[in-house]
């Protein structure tokens, strides 16, 4: 249970760390 929670709190950031490069993308493509 205790592994089931790392394992979303992991995927969660991930999803925040690819949402990022996706925003910092479009700024270096200016």
């Amino acid at each position: 249970m205790l592994q089931n929670k790392m394992k979303d709190k992991s995927t969660k950031t991930f999803k925040k760390i690819k949402i990022a490069i996706k925003i910092n993308l479009k700024y270096f493509k200016k």
